[in-house]
């Protein structure tokens, strides 16, 4: 097999220093593969200046990332050395590289000598990684103690400095704080949680400021005068409900008296975010009087449309309630982060971008200890801009002094959009091919369009999803991604002839009952498509089509009284799964084969269950997660317990877990998990110590 991606890469010899290599990579193209090699080449060649592992750094964004690039960099160096790395890539390599005096094998032992002489050199990790690196390096020209801790976990520091700041504010303060929150509902009832709402936008209010590097700032007047310019509109509606109800007009067809009555209680209460959803044209049917009678329609679209110019407003009231609150909620937690010596992690990128302004960066590598000189970035689509603001003055440095960047991205799988990713940076490079970095004399692009990963009517089907399905949608809100581009190829074997050509696909759509308890959609969509590789020499058994399109009856949801969604997605598809395992396991697929994907977590573990009930060995990615199993959580609840003795939920829960329950059995079977229940139970009504005090 030939792997077209092997051209991408010059020869060290025609490398022109410093320059920009930007590789778009999508799925499945060897972008590891890639990346991988680039490193190698600079780490193995005499001809490319600079190259030392403490000159190199690599950037990804998970720590899982980070393990496997380093893992990969390592095996195929030890392969090198003593002759086991597959012929192809040793001959790519060679090609690419030059070696000087030594032979490859030679030239592999001495970096990987170098590596594990001075491992901390080897410097493959994340961005929070190095960030954190350069923050301890600066940290008393920072402020900050040289002892100080990152904090990955703030989840206990912000209830705390929630607590403290409910218990410490101005008593006027919280009574108004609950009463704008209670009024911007979306729900359009009272909040009788208010203080997971406050610990949960908090949290939101800190990532947000760390992820754009800003500070928020509220002019706290703006609410009264949008109730002041909002005030003739609501007016305005409900003088033509009320009217509209003097003149006993009938309610159109879509409308109920109900609907109608909360429409007036949205604006009594001027909830704002309600009656955006809610107006949906005026409820009473036209007034049937002689020609120019009043047009109550016509009136309240043009009251709407006045109320549709303030939208943008109204959106900022979202967090109008928790930015009352936000700035004396930041001093406590300052203040707690202050005592415990610790430095919460989103915060890094912010202090560290403020201080890249005020210093040079050569302080900066004075600090660290080596100079960077050559850039690798993976994932590059999920640079944030605080993140880039960091690396983009580094990086110019870097090439000032002759070095590099390589970047390797897929703008179509930015999906930490959430998170304060931002795509527009690596497109931007891309547009301007480098021009944002001066001191770069060339500026190099490539596109990867083999999938080495999936047979080719899997592919085929991917780009008829990118070509057909989504070209509308693309074409009305503009297409910065590149997906009407989109297109990906299969390999081809020394004769040019296509490999990996079989593959199987099919597609089932099983639509939600939704509003009024109708069925958008009764039938079960089924699209079935396969191919076959004539050719193929594999002994896996071939999915027979006949088989696994016969189809069950259409899956109706149960009816529901509600307005809403009636069941999970996987009440619907439950049964159909279990036959597609079977069908497979009859055709003497092994369940190891199979995986099971879905967009949330909480719908695998779902489906983990499910499967468990209906004896499948599974093994879902949550349960590899040990602090997901019940021992473990037992354990934390008693240690938290012996942190914390008064914390009677902690010791309760305990009690009742099965460790403590073993314990006691290995002593006495006279004890019974209802002997506790009834003690808690007890102990609660009649005393007011701690329930540990009472157990003893």
């Amino acid at each position: 097999m030939t792997r077209k991606n092997d051209e991408t890469l010059e020869k060290d010899m025609e490398l022109r220093f410093p320059h920009i290599f930007s590789v778009e990579a999508s799925a499945g193209s060897g972008k590891t593969y890639t990346l991988t090699l680039r490193v190698l080449q600079f780490l193995l060649s005499v001809n490319i200046s600079d190259n030392k592992p403490s000159n190199i750094l690599g950037i990804t964004f998970t720590n899982n990332s980070a393990k496997d690039m380093k893992r990969q960099i390592l095996d195929k160096l030890k392969s090198l050395s003593i002759g086991g790395l597959d012929k192809k890539t040793a001959d790519y390599i060679s090609d690419i590289t030059t070696f000087g005096e030594l032979n490859p094998a030679e030239a592999a032992e001495r970096i990987i000598d170098g590596i594990l002489s001075n491992y901390h050199d080897f410097q493959i990790r994340t961005i929070d990684s190095f960030t954190s690196k350069i923050l301890k390096a600066s940290a008393l020209e920072i402020g900050l103690p040289p002892d100080f801790e990152i904090s990955t976990e703030s989840h206990a520091v912000i209830n705390y400095a929630v607590e403290s700041m409910t218990e410490s504010a101005n008593k006027a303060l919280l009574e108004e704080f609950l009463d704008m929150l209670n009024r911007n509902q979306t729900g359009g009832g009272i909040d009788f949680n208010p203080v997971k709402s406050i610990k949960d936008r908090m949290k939101y209010l800190l990532e947000t400021e760390s992820n754009y590097n800003c500070d928020f700032s509220f002019d706290f007047s703006f609410k009264e005068r949008l109730d002041e310019n909002l005030e003739p509109v609501i007016k305005g509606m409900k003088n033509l409900l009320e009217e509209a109800e003097r003149q006993g007009l009938e309610l159109k067809g879509n409308f109920k008296q109900e609907s109608v009555d909360k429409i007036k209680n949205y604006l009594s209460r001027k909830n704002y975010f309600k009656l955006v959803s809610e107006r949906k044209g005026f409820p009473y049917k036209k007034q049937k009087t002689s020609a120019g009678g009043r047009d109550y329609s016509k009136e309240w679209n043009e009251l709407s449309d006045c109320f549709n110019e303030y939208l943008p407003d109204i959106t900022k009231l979202k967090n109008l309630p928790y930015l009352t609150l936000y700035e004396s909620f930041k001093d406590k937690l300052t203040e707690a982060y202050k005592i415990l010596g610790l430095v919460y992690l989103s915060d890094i990128n912010k202090k560290l971008s403020r201080f890249l302004i005020e210093i040079s960066v050569p302080e900066i590598y004075f600090h660290l200890g080596n100079v960077i000189y050559h850039y690798f970035i993976d994932e590059f689509q999920d640079t944030n801009k605080v993140q880039w603001q960091i690396l983009k003055p580094l990086i110019e440095e870097s090439l000032s002094k002759g070095g590099s960047l390589f970047t390797v991205g897929d703008l179509k799988q930015a999906l930490y959009g959430f998170r304060g990713a931002d795509y527009k940076i690596m497109k931007s490079l891309l547009d301007d091919g480098g021009k944002s970095f001066p001191s770069s004399k060339e500026f190099k692009s490539v596109s990867l369009k083999t999938n080495f990963r999936s047979d080719k009517v899997l592919v085929d089907y991917v780009n008829s999803i990118f070509k057909k399905d989504i070209k509308d949608k693309a074409e009305s809100v503009g297409d910065p991604a590149g997906f009407l581009t989109y297109s990906q190829d299969t390999p081809e074997d020394e004769t040019g002839k296509k490999i990996n050509c079989g593959g199987y696909y099919s597609t089932e759509i099983f639509e939600l009952k939704t509003d009024a308890g109708e069925n958008e959609n009764k039938d079960k969509i089924q699209e079935m498509q396969e191919m076959q590789d004539q050719d193929n020499p594999s002994d896996e058994p071939s999915p027979e089509p006949s088989e696994l399109s016969e189809s069950s009856e259409p899956l109706e949801p149960a009816e529901s009284s509600e307005s809403s969604v009636s069941l999970e997605p996987l009440d619907l598809i439950e049964e159909r799964l279990i036959e597609i395992i079977e069908d497979l396991k009859f055709r003497n697929y092994n369940l190891g084969d199979i995986a099971v994907l879905a967009q949330k977590n909480k719908y695998l573990e779902d489906i983990a269950g499910r499967l468990i009930d209906k004896g499948y060995p599974v093994v879902a990615q949550s349960s590899l997660d040990i602090r997901s199993r019940k021992v473990i959580k037992e354990i934390e609840l008693l240690l938290n317990f012996l942190n914390y003795p008064i914390d009677d939920f902690n010791f309760g829960c305990f009690i009742l877990g099965d460790i403590f329950q073993k314990v006691l059995n290995g002593y006495s079977k006279n004890y019974s998990k209802n002997m506790f229940e009834k003690f808690i139970f007890e102990a609660n009504l009649k005393n007011a110590k701690p329930l540990y005090v009472i157990f003893q």
